[in-house]
């Protein structure tokens, strides 16, 4: 899909409409062939982008950086701990750049034009990055599936050809090369301003770069073929052919179960080793199974006419799309609880961890009780005291004193918030592969 910019211009939209009686002028969004109306459009992404999003999003980025932490720790350093470690930073970042892009879904409630604005003069750079650690991680679980495709087959070699060294350069290769790939989409757009009257303020606009109008031909490739084959499909299908094979090794474990104790390797290990390799494998398939909506939807707008971010279709193409990358997300964000279930050192060294922090936090307040009332015993014998002291001042010298109390109201003055419009930049985000 080709990289496509518009921007609304009403008057224009009405002096056409003006000029040619015959012929209607439709908005993407108010063409009466949508499926969907854009009033149900409309509920549907706010539904995900200003409330789902956010909340797994949030979960995401608490198990990832607690996965991180773990992974760090020098039992997890590992050929595996580490492929794991480069896509939990990779998923990490997406979540991040992500939600940074949605955000204007929020900000557009408080005020408008700085959603607006925003959206605009962030767009290049928010969108090259997202996409950027989506396609890393797509490459990184490709790399996973590689290591435990060597494990299983090649038992007796594994740690000869699978080094923390070897894993640990393949995942910055994967990093530099596909930051690298990407880098032509940052270069696509530029930020234009116009002065609206209405506001009386100038208003940020997205637009094709002169890098992009000049390169129409090439960059066509580059987004529509190239970043698709080489980051979407040739990594889906190594995917699928790799994880066929170590499911098949898997069910043949009697050979594998031999070969592995004949390597010196107890029952014990053995059985450590196996769930090490299913959790790979499930962290392999789920990404599959996430991915495969924004497959499918990249290929239905090729073959449908009209399903396209502005095409007929407008509505129901931007709710999927916003469904796609609900799986995205989920993906991104639902590994730390695989670690949990499948790898038992992972789990060990979480519970340690937790249980650690619980215990010093239980003693912390265990002290921070035995000084409170320790201090409370002190406050209150020095009252006696000083109630004592003053009593008998009070009574030898005949006077009462009273105490005076100020008291202080706070007003907080009420806050208007006037709803503003402007005229708005759309850019075919989802379809940039």
């Amino acid at each position: 899909m080709s990289l496509q910019t518009f921007s609304v211009n009403t008057s224009l939209l009405e002096n056409a409409t003006a000029s040619n009686k015959t012929k209607a002028v439709f908005l993407p969004w108010d063409n009466p062939s949508n499926i969907i109306s854009k009033e149900l459009s409309d509920e549907i992404t706010f539904l995900l982008e200003c409330l789902v999003f956010p909340i797994l999003t949030i979960f995401g980025l608490t198990g990832n950086v607690t996965s991180l932490v773990i992974l760090l720790h020098s039992k997890m350093r590992t050929p595996s701990g580490i492929c794991l470690a480069s896509l939990t930073i990779s998923d990490t970042l997406f979540l991040i750049t992500n939600m940074m892009r949605k955000s204007t879904c929020i900000i557009d409630r408080i005020n408008t034009l700085v959603s607006s604005n925003f959206n605009a003069t962030s767009f290049a750079a928010l969108f090259y990055l997202k996409l950027s650690f989506s396609r890393i991680t797509t490459w990184i679980t490709v790399l996973i599936s590689v290591e435990r495709l060597i494990a299983v087959i090649l038992p007796l070699k594994v740690k000869m050809l699978v080094t923390k060294r070897r894993m640990l350069a393949a995942s910055i290769f994967i990093y530099v090369a596909t930051l690298a790939s990407i880098s032509p989409i940052a270069a696509q757009y530029k930020v234009g301003y116009v002065y609206d009257p209405k506001l009386k303020t100038e208003i940020a606009y997205i637009s094709t770069s002169d890098f992009y109008n000049n390169n129409i031909n090439s960059l066509k490739i580059h987004n529509e073929y190239f970043l698709t084959i080489v980051f979407r499909y040739i990594p889906m299908i190594l995917m699928v052919i790799l994880n066929v094979v170590i499911a098949i090794t898997l069910g043949r474990g009697r050979r594998w179960r031999n070969t592995m104790q004949l390597f010196g390797r107890n029952e014990q290990r053995l059985k450590e080793e196996t769930r090490i390799t299913i959790m790979l494998l499930v962290v392999a398939v789920i990404f599959l199974l996430c991915l495969t909506p924004g497959d499918v939807l990249l290929i239905a707008s090729d073959v449908i006419t009209g399903f396209r971010f502005l095409g007929t279709q407008h509505n129901i193409f931007l709710v999927l799309s916003d469904v796609s990358l609900l799986f995205e997300i989920f993906n991104s964000s639902v590994n730390f609880v695989i670690y949990m279930t499948w790898n038992k050192q992972f789990n060990t060294i979480y519970m340690n961890w937790f249980c650690k922090c619980m215990h010093k936090n239980i003693k912390s307040r265990k002290v921070t009780k035995t000084a409170g009332e320790t201090s409370e015993s002190s406050m209150s014998n020095k009252t006696v005291t000083d109630s004592a002291i003053a009593t008998t001042q009070a009574s030898l010298a005949g006077e009462e004193k009273g105490t005076r109390y100020d008291t202080q109201q706070k007003i907080s003055p009420g806050s208007g918030m006037n709803e503003i419009y402007s005229n708005a930049a759309f850019v075919n985000e989802e379809n940039v592969e």
